[in-house]
């Protein structure tokens, strides 16, 4: 029997990797350090590789002129993900880290539902089983 897989299996399996290796490192940082040193470092780390990016694909000039377009878009979003990161690491010092990540990580059922409603997106049965699973996984992990 030959199982095939959906493609983006194998990137969204080393994202799942990798982001529970961010959590993990996050929540200890946090409980250690503090929440608004840990949100600065990773600020500052991720705005670092992402300027020697487009400064090495040679975009600068195009980027800055994007984002002085959107610039209040830019702020705001910037301020909501900053205070969003900032309650997450305030809420994992003080609770255990698996079950509100897990909880918090349940935003792909937004997403999808989004999806289906405003992009009238369609989706496969298998898709619509693994965001049911998803939901009951996020609930059930909610009252645990």
């Amino acid at each position: 029997m030959k199982v095939k897989l959906e493609k983006g299996v194998i990137i969204a399996l080393i994202a799942a990797v990798s982001m529970a290796l961010v959590n993990f490192s996050s929540a200890f940082s946090s409980r250690e350090i503090s929440p608004a040193v840990t949100i600065w470092f990773i600020w500052l780390t991720n705005a670092m590789l992402c300027l020697w990016f487009i400064v090495y694909r040679k975009k600068f000039v195009k980027f800055t002129k994007d984002c002085w377009k959107i610039k209040w878009l830019l702020l705001l979003m910037s301020l909501v993900a900053t205070f969003a990161w900032f309650f997450y690491f305030i809420a994992i010092t003080k609770r255990e880290l698996s079950i509100i990540t897990a909880i918090t990580e349940a935003y792909p059922i937004m997403a999808i539902s989004l999806g289906l409603w405003i992009n009238k997106e369609k989706i496969n049965w298998h898709q619509y089983l693994g965001m049911g699973l998803a939901i009951i996984g996020a609930v059930s992990l909610a009252f645990l």
